[in-house]
């Protein structure tokens, strides 16, 4: 039987609406997430209205999922966000729409065994240790992360110092001092984050945002990061004596990245296809082949803009083994349709390329600053009308074309 990756469509072409690149680049994250889309697929919906955030996600992601030749519908899914206070014709910060729309799930979805599973996928479990430096007494909490925030310098940086400065024991000094039971009062203090537990999706913000006297402005130094690390090898000092995972190594499969000024800017989506392991790039509307080295242009001062959320999987065994799964009986009327059409792909790389595309400029003014808290298979779709076919040689003449996805 076929496996369900191979013939599994994601159409990652969304148009901007109302300014809405910065959507519009989350929604191709997460249509990437096939194990968010697995879970959502499993809630039943019963009696919810047309404001209920998480219904008009998994009606997105599962549009997303579709062979529809045009961009996926996702209007209902945007007015649903900007009557829930996530606005049109305002460019938002991509982190903080990520972290509203998780919290949002969590409120809105009555099935909340599935709403804990759907944030247990990017949930970061750390204990915080917080020691007075007067008397030495220590306070232990427990808390969580739905992201990762790192710092990042105004010169070069790599994701690797920017993880191991996370990490660091952190003195608190005058205004930061914090009150001590033992003492009572506010004492100078040292603080130190150690890792509980690491989810199956890990979501670094690169901060690249700094508010100063009411004034945003961004930095576009450059950020190296790897497409694959061990966590446990990159920073053996964060992890609690309770941590007690096996398996530490991350695979990058997406990145969110922005164009522009902290005050005039636009969103963008390198996407990695799960099972030909090529990368995508995704301009709203418009979607082109890439490669790492594509990728690697968003360290920093790129036109095609710098890395701003990083995306990575778990490469554990579990994951992968639920991957790749047998089509469900919805999809078997699909597969026996274009199976002609998957053969062909498979057996000549076949890329396929419209007469033409439309992109939204998505250029936008930024409103939101950077939070300060430390606390596919992309198949490959059908030949549409007006489409052409281009055979391997052909693609290498045309590399950088248009995919219609």
């Amino acid at each position: 039987m076929w496996s369900y990756l191979i013939i599994f469509h994601i159409n990652l072409r969304l148009n901007n609406f109302h300014l809405s690149c910065c959507v519009n680049t989350l929604l191709q994250t997460l249509s990437a997430t096939w194990e968010l889309a697995d879970l959502l697929e499993k809630w039943e919906v019963t009696g919810l209205d047309s404001h209920n955030v998480p219904l008009q996600l998994k009606r997105v992601l599962s549009a997303m999922r579709s062979h529809l030749p045009q961009p996926a519908p996702h209007h209902d899914f945007l007015h649903c966000l900007d009557r829930n206070c996530i606005r049109l014709n305002t460019q938002h910060d991509a982190d903080e729409v990520f972290l509203a729309l998780l919290n949002l799930v969590q409120q809105q979805m009555d099935d909340k065994s599935l709403a804990l599973k759907i944030q247990d996928l990017y949930r970061i479990s750390v204990e915080t240790h917080l020691q007075c430096l007067k008397c030495s007494s220590i306070q232990t909490q427990s808390s969580y992360l739905l992201s990762l925030p790192l710092h990042i310098k105004e010169d070069h940086n790599s994701l690797e110092d920017c993880m191991s400065s996370f990490f660091e024991h952190q003195q608190l000094m005058g205004i930061n001092c914090c009150f001590c039971p033992a003492c009572e009062s506010n004492t100078p203090s040292e603080q130190a984050v150690k890792l509980l537990s690491l989810p199956p999706i890990l979501c670094i913000h690169l901060k690249r945002f700094r508010n100063s006297r009411g004034y945003t402005r961004k930095l576009d130094c450059r950020v190296t990061f790897p497409e694959t690390f061990d966590f446990y090898e990159t920073v053996k000092k964060a992890f609690s004596s309770n941590f007690a995972q096996n398996d530490c190594r991350y695979s990058l499969y997406a990145v969110v990245a922005h164009s522009g000024t902290a005050m005039f800017g636009h969103y963008t989506a390198y996407i990695r296809h799960w099972k030909n392991q090529r990368w995508y790039y995704a301009d709203d509307s418009s979607v082109y082949e890439s490669s790492w080295e594509g990728v690697q242009s968003s360290y920093g001062r790129s036109s095609r803009g710098t890395a701003y959320m990083l995306m990575y999987r778990r490469n554990s065994k579990e994951v992968n083994k639920a991957a790749v799964r047998p089509i469900p009986s919805h999809l078997q009327p699909v597969m026996a349709e274009l199976e002609d059409d998957i053969i062909l792909v498979l057996e000549r790389r076949l890329v396929i390329s419209p007469l033409s595309s439309s992109s939204g400029t998505g250029q936008t003014e930024h409103t939101s600053g950077a939070r300060q808290c430390k606390s596919d298979a992309l198949g490959f779709s059908r030949v549409a009308g007006g489409a052409s076919v281009l055979t391997e040689s052909q693609e290498a003449s045309k590399r950088g074309a248009p995919i219609q996805l």
